[in-house]
């Protein structure tokens, strides 16, 4: 069965690393902080493997490749939406 990652997943993941946190993250998405929890959390079911250490906040190899994938996904999106306009 194939796995489906959508782009709110992705942006969640990103805006972690981004702001160094989850409350921040959950902040700055305008969700609760559970709520960017379940969904990390979600991914990480998804992908069968730890994507963040937790304390401190820190990448692991697979949220190092993630993140790679996730900067370029996400500028395709915006391109795509810039370009449409």
């Amino acid at each position: 069965m194939p796995i489906h990652i959508d782009l709110n997943d992705i942006r969640v993941f990103k805006a972690v690393y981004d702001q160094n946190g989850f409350k921040k993250a959950a902040d700055t998405l305008f969700v609760t902080q559970s709520a960017v929890s379940q969904t990390i959390a979600n991914l990480e079911h998804k992908l069968d493997t730890l994507l963040l250490e937790r304390s401190p906040l820190k990448l692991t190899e697979a949220g190092i490749r993630l993140l790679n994938y996730a900067e370029v996904t996400l500028s395709s999106e915006q391109a795509v939406l810039d370009d449409i306009h």
